[in-house]
């Protein structure tokens, strides 16, 4: 099989894909250029103490590495779903919307929180207009038809 879908549909939500890993790496850079920052507002909020930083800043990189890691995952399920393998679209529209709903109400804390806040809000809103749009070649007819023939 070839690197290109033979769907418009399917290639199409495979970029869109790809351009949202791209911004969820963008949001991990960001995360890193604004560690210190991070770390103190977590010390602040949680009420912990300065001994505590060092803790809390592993605790910040484990999660940005356990979030790259995510986006590798992401990226084999993106792969799958270009060659078509149909379990490969359902689990990636059913993460789609459980992210999209669990995420909503993030949206407001994101841009309370200064210019990192605004930034990775900014990211969020750029991931949902990718996400969204993704889901939907990802069934459209062309794709449907892609999807049914690889069986």
């Amino acid at each position: 099989m070839t690197t290109e879908s033979e769907s418009k549909s399917v290639e199409t939500s495979f970029k869109l894909w790809i351009a949202g890993i791209v911004v969820g790496l963008i949001g991990a850079l960001v995360s890193l250029m604004f560690m210190d920052t991070l770390v103190d507002n977590a010390l602040r909020e949680d009420g912990l103490t300065a001994e505590d930083r060092d803790l809390v800043q592993g605790a910040l990189i484990g999660g940005l590495f356990l979030g790259s890691m995510l986006l590798a995952l992401w990226f084999w399920f993106v792969s799958k779903m270009r060659k078509g393998k149909n379990w490969a679209r359902i689990t990636l529209a059913v993460l789609a919307v459980l992210g999209l709903v669990i995420r909503l109400g993030d949206l407001g804390t994101y841009f309370s929180g200064g210019d990192f806040g605004i930034m990775m809000g900014l990211l969020q809103l750029i991931s949902w207009c990718l996400t969204i749009p993704a889901v939907v070649f990802m069934f459209l007819p062309d794709a449907n038809e892609f999807f049914a023939r690889q069986k």
